[in-house]
């Protein structure tokens, strides 16, 4: 969704986005300050409460589920209010998931943007 570094803190994946375009958040206005902190972990699925869409019917879910907590920050839009997302996954069997990769012109552009010039040999 733009130009995002990850590291890991403990069992946790955090990764930092900016640089995000109109095109790749349509759903979030945001401004060139737009910042995404995003924390991927597995968790089991007895810790949690699971509504679904149908919350007199709550889905049956049963152990790990991979868990990716959103927090998205923009000065200019939010004031003082971080908006918060959490998405779980779950583990589906006998499917089949595809790859997904980002195009190169997608980041391109940010990478050169950002780039330390050579220093003259």
């Amino acid at each position: 969704m733009g130009f995002s570094i990850g590291h890991w803190e403990g069992n946790t994946l955090v990764i930092e986005t900016s640089k995000v375009t109109q095109w790749q958040a349509p759903r979030w206005p945001h401004s060139d300050a737009f910042h995404i902190t995003e924390r991927w972990f597995l968790k089991d699925a007895s810790e949690l409460t699971i509504t679904g869409l149908r919350p007199d019917r709550p889905p049956q879910v049963e152990g790990r589920l991979l868990i990716n907590e959103m927090t998205m920050n923009d000065p200019k839009w939010y004031a003082d209010t971080d908006y918060k997302v959490t998405v779980d996954y779950r583990r589906l069997e006998d499917q089949v998931m595809l790859e997904d990769g980002c195009a190169e012109g997608i980041w391109r552009e940010a990478l050169e943007k950002t780039a330390v010039p050579a220093a003259a040999p």
